[in-house]
């Protein structure tokens, strides 16, 4: 006599009430995999990938301007920074690579930024290529802008224009 699993003699039988576990996984959901979510991944969270980030979230807005300080470190150059805090607006045809927590980034067209950091706040005009290593940072885009996300959760901007306020901003500044 061939041995059935014990899932299916239970089911059959009437005394497997409540969770039914499926002979396929040994879980109680309907996809193939031992984990409890209901993709076909091994992982834990409910998309379809094999890593265990949770997606980023992105919400859209019409207009985002945003006030460049006094303050803001002129980038025109390749330029390497590492620490908390730091303020930076980065011209035309330079790269700021940025690791620590808590930055303020603005990025000019054919800007680039390589952020290692969390919690970073980026400001980015179209053209700009951002590649983001890290996660609970918030980005503004404007549209056009080439991300690299490889960090996860953060929060996606998609703004339909990008505007910055050179009030206060660094005399000559990037312009």
């Amino acid at each position: 006599m061939r041995a059935l699993p014990l899932a299916l003699l239970l089911a059959g039988c009437g005394k497997g009430e409540g969770k039914v576990v499926d002979a396929a996984d040994a879980d109680a959901d309907a996809d193939t995999d031992a984990d409890s979510d209901a993709d076909v991944d091994a992982d834990a969270d409910a998309d379809a990938d094999t890593d265990t980030t949770p997606p980023n979230t992105t919400v859209t807005e019409a207009d985002c301007t945003v006030a460049i300080p006094a303050d803001a470190v002129l980038v025109d150059d390749d330029v390497t920074l590492d620490g908390d805090g730091v303020v930076a607006w980065v011209c035309r045809n330079a790269t700021l690579s940025l690791s620590g927590a808590g930055g303020l980034v603005f990025l000019e067209q054919n800007g680039s930024l390589v952020l290692s950091g969390p919690e970073a706040e980026v400001w980015a005009t179209s053209g700009a290529d951002l590649a983001v290593f890290s996660s609970d940072n918030t980005l503004e885009l404007e549209g056009g802008v080439d991300l690299h996300d490889e960090g996860g959760n953060n929060l996606v901007v998609a703004c339909d224009t990008v505007t910055f306020d050179l009030t206060d901003a660094p005399d000559p500044g990037c312009r």
